[in-house]
């Protein structure tokens, strides 16, 4: 698969078996999941959705509303249902999984939904911000941030319109009372993550018809930087082999 619209290639064969699409979190870009690309087979393609507004989509409109991001991406998401494929969120990248998997024409082998409290809960939280300072603040607590960005004024400039609009997509979203899916659900989290409590990720069980797994490991809401082979490893023994 080309590099093409939201989504871009980061590693695989020509000819895969299976497919991993990893969807980032507030303030994230696909680029984050260029670490990964050692983790996955080498029969496994590994893609990553860019979202508007950042990096080579910089000039692209930010959405700011769940449905407007979700509607932008699914030209693109309709053309993968070529193989058996796993659907990857961490944090936000979880709820647009989740509503894209919803939307599809097709159906993804399995749905990782990471450090993001279910659909069901969503809404009741705080909200992430009253200011700048108070969201880069919260940001800097759960490691979301390069440090060098906080402390360069030009790069603060640079992402500040980034984040403000993804935590505008993240507060405003209210899906559908009982919103699910018939698709398998494995949910993640840290045992320590300040935000999303063990039990708000284990709720994920009602968002689904299939199959559910919940994986605890040990670490913050940015677990995964020391558990993404495991959380890889254990969502691709869920792909059948065609």
């Amino acid at each position: 698969m080309a590099v093409f619209g939201s989504l871009r290639r980061q590693a695989g064969p020509e000819r895969a078996r299976a497919r991993l699409v990893c969807f980032p979190h507030a303030g994230g870009a696909a680029n984050y999941y260029l670490r990964w690309r050692t983790l996955v087979p080498t029969d496994v393609e590994l893609v990553a959705v860019q979202y508007p507004g950042r990096q080579d989509r910089f000039g692209d409109r930010l959405a700011t509303d769940m449905d407007e991001l979700v509607r932008g991406l699914l030209p693109d998401l309709e053309r993968l249902g070529d193989l058996p494929t796993v659907f990857l969120g961490h944090s936000k990248g979880a709820s647009v999984a989740f509503e894209s998997v919803r939307r599809l024409s097709w159906r993804p082998a399995l749905l990782v939904v990471s450090a993001r409290p279910a659909p069901s809960l969503v809404g009741t939280a705080r909200p992430a911000m009253n200011n700048d300072d108070e969201m880069l603040a919260r940001l800097d607590r759960l490691g979301g941030l390069q440090r060098e960005v906080l402390a360069d004024p030009e790069l603060r400039e640079l992402v500040l319109p980034v984040l403000r609009a993804d935590y505008r997509v993240v507060e405003s979203y209210r899906p559908e009372p009982g919103a699910r899916t018939d698709v398998d659900i494995l949910a993640a989290g840290g045992d320590r993550d300040p935000e999303v409590e063990v039990a708000a990720v284990g709720a994920w069980r009602e968002a689904t018809t299939g199959d559910f797994t919940l994986e605890i490991f040990e670490g913050g809401h940015f677990y995964v930087e020391q558990h993404a082979r495991t959380l890889v490893r254990k969502a691709l023994g869920r792909v059948p082999v065609r």
